[in-house]
């Protein structure tokens, strides 16, 4: 990237993906064996989801 700023340093980028990637699979689980419907599974998937994105597209 020659000619652009880092806006989020690389260090921080990878803890921030893997903290989405957990909140989708390990937030989906908890919720679905709690009882949730698939609304409440669908908003916490879309916050990980979320995480992810910003990880990526933030550079």
């Amino acid at each position: 990237m020659m000619g652009k700023e880092q806006r989020m340093p690389k260090r921080a980028r990878y803890p921030l993906f893997a903290l989405g990637l957990a909140i989708i699979i390990l937030g989906s689980i908890a919720a679905s064996s709690i009882g949730y419907g698939p609304s409440t599974i669908g908003i916490i998937a879309a916050g990980g989801f979320t995480l992810v994105f910003l990880s990526v597209a933030i550079r």
